[in-house]
């Protein structure tokens, strides 16, 4: 990158995982093994305070934009919602705007509820999508994808539907290349290996997706759900980061965007 370059820092997080019991009347069979689960064996290995300790280094040197991509929650509530945004607050209150997607652990309680939509939008400082849900920032166009969808008990699948994916294609071709583009989802389109998630657990849709990402020149396709870090070469110049889980690892990473290129400066 040139010197003279506008540099935009974006920081990239994922899988916060923040739990609360859930109250009378927001209970349901899913919610029960999973806080069951939490209880016996996530609560050691998910903790608040490595979200904490995350936001609090990011915030000692705030990016431009923070890029959260899914499982805020652990069940859906929305005292969880309430809690996320609560842990995340450090950055907004200096200015730094967060674009939200939702996970699978999201959609616990089904479709997105007015509380998800309240929580987004205080995260992203009023940052606002054109029409097309694509954000235009200097030298950077971010299209958040929401893949989240309720599923069985045991089973932690998502979706892009086709006429989604249809849509975006009509609607971004026809903006200018310039830019660097960036597509963010909760699910990897592939493992550390190249090979598709298994099926109770992957992206349905994952073929067309990648289709969509090489035909539109995207740069970057930023997910988390596996709760490690690994970055995969999808072809056609897009390069897939997967983040780690924030309460597990307590690792955010970061990159630069100028020049028409994005850059991966490395973890915080």
């Amino acid at each position: 990158m040139a010197a003279s370059d506008k540099v935009l820092r974006i920081a990239h997080i994922s899988d916060l995982h923040v739990s609360r019991r859930p109250a009378r009347g927001e209970w349901t069979l899913k919610r029960l093994i999973g806080y069951c689960n939490y209880t016996l064996n996530r609560r050691f290995r998910h903790r608040e305070e490595a979200v904490a300790g995350a936001v609090a280094r990011v915030g000692a040197d705030p990016p431009d934009l923070v890029i959260a991509t899914g499982d805020m929650t652990q069940a859906g509530l929305d005292s969880e919602l309430s809690a996320a945004g609560d842990l995340l607050s450090p950055l907004t209150k200096k200015g730094v705007p967060v674009i939200v997607v939702n996970g699978n652990h999201d959609r616990y309680g089904g479709p997105p509820t007015a509380s998800w939509e309240r929580f987004r939008e205080r995260l992203k400082l009023g940052l606002r999508p054109d029409r097309n849900g694509i954000y235009h920032l200097p030298g950077l166009d971010v299209l958040p994808l929401d893949q989240g969808v309720e599923s069985p008990p045991f089973f932690s699948y998502g979706r892009m539907e086709r006429h989604t994916l249809a849509a975006i294609a009509e609607a971004w071709s026809g903006y200018p290349k310039q830019v660097v583009r960036l597509v963010c989802g909760h699910y990897p389109i592939v493992d550390e290996r190249g090979k598709r998630l298994k099926f109770f657990k992957g992206l349905g849709g994952w073929r067309e997706l990648l289709q969509l990402l090489r035909a539109l020149s995207v740069s970057a396709y930023f997910c988390g759900h596996c709760h490690r870090r690994y970055m995969y070469d999808l072809g056609s110049g897009v390069m897939q980061h997967v983040a780690p889980s924030l309460s597990r690892d307590g690792g955010v990473d970061i990159f630069a965007c100028a020049g028409g290129e994005l850059e991966y400066i490395g973890k915080s």
